[in-house]
């Protein structure tokens, strides 16, 4: 269980720190600050920020430094120059030795994107909860994103007539190889959410309608991208970027066979968002039996977002699990729970 979280100089913090129950509320106002807490521990978590592209954002205003302390992991950023370090038990570890040691999942309002935005928020969704899950999994990531960069370069270069195509022959293989790889994980993931998905929804919902995942992958057949993908180079030259692979993939939601975006309701959109969040916990919570690491549901002011009924049947379902949720009002909370919350006012 996460107890104690301490920070200097992030965001509006300049020296504060915080200990955790197994229900821990945030209550204040917009703007004072309650997110802030959540945004450093996801950072612990993950090594990055959901709210931001540069870290150095983390930073209080006017500060060149700051730390985040979750427990035994550490986080220190510096502003001038641009500096990300990290300790586990204090001993300094790569981003990567980080990612899954202190495992959270991150429920916020914006996530209603997992449905309704683009396949990129789908894609990213899989990255974190499969690199926190299995560090080789984060590691084939970045090299395949390493491999992408390269690849493209080359396509850009024979697109200009600057290289020969033969030269794509070793990135072909190296794609595939790694591509193979993360298709294998992400099917594992799309496996347990069908397993898991129908009940959640309607434990959430409330209504029998029968909801699954489609892992959408490019090529459609996984075992003919190694055949094929010599084939493509002319496409792929003309265009000059990787046409197909992981990058390219998506999960189609699909809402008694029906895509989701084509009939689903803003509460039915809503009951859907939430059970994907459930089955994220259980697939974290199942990897998490192999080590010390417990998960930590962090809920940023959902509870605004749900009617009654919705937010009952939520904290029914993670009952048991260490939650971390921020609110602008205790009446949001069953009377009940809020008697047994360790309550922080900001």
């Amino acid at each position: 269980m996460l107890r104690r979280v301490r920070l200097t100089n992030i965001r509006s913090y300049d020296q504060r720190e915080f200990e955790f129950g197994p229900l821990t509320v945030l209550i204040g106002s917009n703007g004072s600050g309650k997110t802030n807490i959540l945004e450093a521990v996801y950072a612990a978590s993950t090594t990055t920020s959901w709210r931001t592209k540069t870290d150095s954002e983390l930073l209080r205003w006017g500060c060149d430094a700051g730390r985040i302390e979750a427990d035994d992991v550490a986080v220190a950023l510096s502003r001038n120059p641009y500096r990300k370090y990290f300790w586990i038990d204090g001993v300094k570890r790569s981003a990567k030795e980080v990612v899954g040691h202190l495992k959270t999942v991150l429920f916020q309002p914006d996530d209603l994107q997992l449905i309704l935005g683009s396949p990129a928020y789908r894609r990213h969704f899989l990255n974190v909860v499969l690199a926190q899950s299995d560090r080789e999994y984060g590691q084939d990531l970045i090299t395949y994103r390493q491999v992408l960069l390269q690849r493209n370069r080359l396509l850009k270069h024979l697109q200009d007539g600057r290289a020969n195509e033969s030269e794509l022959h070793f990135w072909d293989a190296e794609l595939v190889r790694l591509a193979d790889k993360i298709w294998a994980a992400r099917e594992q993931f799309v496996l347990l959410a069908n397993e898991h998905l129908p009940a959640y929804y309607r434990s959430i919902s409330g209504d029998a309608l029968t909801v699954t995942i489609h892992h959408q992958t490019h090529p459609a057949q996984r075992a003919s991208f190694a055949d094929e993908i010599g084939h493509w180079h002319s496409r792929e030259i003309a265009a000059g970027q990787t046409l197909r692979g992981p990058h390219r993939d998506d999960l189609i939601l699909l809402m008694d066979t029906i895509p989701v975006r084509e009939r689903a309701s803003r509460g039915e959109v809503r009951s859907l968002t939430i059970a994907l969040k459930l089955v994220e916990l259980a697939f974290l919570q199942n990897s998490a039996q192999n080590s010390s690491s417990d998960v930590v549901l962090l809920l940023d002011d959902v509870m605004s977002e749900l009617d009654a009924s919705r937010r009952e049947r939520l904290l029914t379902a993670v009952e048991g699990v260490q939650t971390v949720l921020t609110t602008t009002d205790l009446s949001h909370l069953p009377t009940s729970l809020e008697a047994a919350a360790q309550v922080i006012s900001l």
